[in-house]
């Protein structure tokens, strides 16, 4: 399908990217309504999304975009798809674009996430849960970390940054794409942890025990709290273990996106060594 020219802003396109810019978290998927609609931003997210067979319904580039090689190999995955791209001008990119230097594509996609009572546990499977983290840019951070190490499931509890918001997207570099998002109330995940004897890790710069000097044995919650607060009473009350993050230096601490990368790969990596050991 040949890019489209759009010359104004009120063409249905442009319409519908501002109108999910304007409020994403309520066309994003929630806890009472798994399915939604999302903006994708940017090259390298937009390919993520590509790759995964995410349900792209339309794109918007500039005219700069098609003389990018670099660009190329989107463009014809999108148009191998079948999927409206219209093209638009720069100074119109920057009027709908959520980004201060726009990169000059902006896609809409249909996304859903999962109930966390359809989420079956595997065999010594490691889960990671947002418990009120608020920053946009550390939930994609953790989330692009749980990618990396190879983490299937990515839990958010109500009251944490949408796992769906276009920053929360790229920050997590389209790796929001690749996981099972899991949306849950609190009380359903303590519920979904109990039912499938799941013991919940939290970590707390006051434990006694670090990261370093526990084994997890079979399955696991690893659970990061508010960048203020920490985990809420009600994880806190029900957690297994509590650990910490040894700090060597003059740091006072780490912050949750930090913590989680370094406890998430601790983590892995024992469990890929037992499985070595195993074979």
């Amino acid at each position: 399908m040949k890019p489209k020219t759009l010359q104004s802003l009120h063409n249905p396109a442009i319409k519908k990217v501002l109108k999910l810019r304007s409020r994403p978290e309520k066309y994003a998927p929630a806890p009472q309504s798994l399915s939604g609609e999302v903006l994708i931003e940017g090259p390298r997210p937009l390919a993520m999304a590509i790759e995964t067979g995410a349900a792209i319904k339309s794109a918007l580039i500039t005219e700069d975009v098609l003389k990018e090689a670099d660009y190329d190999a989107i463009l014809e995955k999108l148009t191998g798809l079948t999927i409206p791209v219209f093209v638009i001008d720069k100074d119109r990119m920057a009027q709908i674009s959520d980004t201060v230097t726009p990169q000059g594509i902006i896609a809409i996609c249909k996304v859903k996430a999962r109930n966390i009572h359809d989420l079956s546990p595997k065999k010594d499977e490691l889960f990671v849960v947002s418990d009120t983290i608020q920053d946009p840019g550390n939930t994609g951070t953790i989330i692009r970390v749980c990618d990396g190490a190879g983490i299937r499931a990515f839990i958010s509890l109500k009251g944490s940054a949408n796992p769906f918001n276009p920053k929360v997207i790229r920050a997590s570099a389209g790796s929001v794409f690749s996981l099972d998002i899991v949306l849950a109330e609190r009380e359903d995940f303590l519920e979904w942890c109990r039912e499938h004897n799941i013991p919940i890790l939290i970590t707390a710069p006051e434990a006694d025990k670090t990261i370093f000097e526990f084994d997890l044995e079979g399955s696991g919650a690893l659970v990061f709290g508010n960048e203020t607060r920490g985990v809420s009473k009600e994880i806190r009350q029900e957690a297994a273990c509590s650990l910490r993050i040894p700090i060597y230096g003059s740091a006072e601490s780490l912050n949750v996106a930090s913590t989680a990368a370094i406890t998430i790969y601790e983590f892995v990596r024992k469990t890929r060594e037992t499985e070595i050991r195993r074979d």
